[in-house]
């Protein structure tokens, strides 16, 4: 497969990096894409009342918001991945090389909190755009929830690798509970979406 985007084409090298990270980063990034597709369709549709346009314009500043931010993480994920790789490498002091266990599971974790606030988005987009709409709305929502869960694992194995146990299990604790957060987000994104659906049929 030919990947003429520039980041695939570094994903489908033979390389660690960019991983899995970035990729999940990438994936929340597409779905983020796609709402702000869906918001600019709206605004450009609403009435020119003085308050018309309001919400869409702030609904768009936030999804801009979170693109720049995982498109930032996305290139994070591969400077902490590279600089865990040269502390277990050289073998550091455990301090250190915890530290750096500790720093390439932030990334991922800030990959997963961006993308739970990107799935609250979808929600409220979901609830208020055109019905024809709702569909990539939902795309977008798997796609948010899916970057949760392919952060989580990213983030967990690099929290694995922390020496000092009670260190450890706190940040393992922290990702669980956002994977979580992510997950709630997500079923009950799928059970409106479902809901307004059965509602349109009836």
């Amino acid at each position: 497969m030919q990947a003429h985007d520039g980041f695939l084409h570094a994903l489908q090298k033979p390389r660690p990096d960019p991983g899995g990270g970035s990729a999940a980063a990438h994936g929340a990034l597409m779905a983020v894409c796609l709402l702000e597709k869906v918001v600019l369709l709206e605004k450009n549709r609403a009435k020119p009342a003085p308050d018309g346009t309001r919400w869409w314009d702030e609904a768009l500043e936030g999804l801009r918001r979170l693109g720049h931010v995982l498109t930032r993480l996305r290139a994070e994920d591969v400077e902490a991945y590279r600089t865990l790789a040269g502390a277990l490498k050289a073998g550091l002091k455990l301090t250190s090389r915890d530290d750096a266990a500790e720093e390439a599971s932030r990334v991922p974790s800030a990959i997963m909190e961006a993308a739970a606030e990107a799935l609250l988005t979808a929600t409220t987009v979901g609830r208020r755009c055109a019905k024809h709409l709702r569909a990539d709305v939902a795309v977008a929502a798997e796609f948010l929830g899916s970057a949760v869960q392919a952060a989580f694992w990213i983030a967990r194995a690099n929290a694995l690798l922390i020496e000092n146990p009670e260190r450890r299990a706190h940040l393992l604790e922290i990702l669980r509970h956002r994977r979580d957060e992510g997950s709630g987000i997500l079923q009950a994104a799928r059970e409106e979406f479902a809901e307004h659906g059965e509602a349109r049929r009836g």
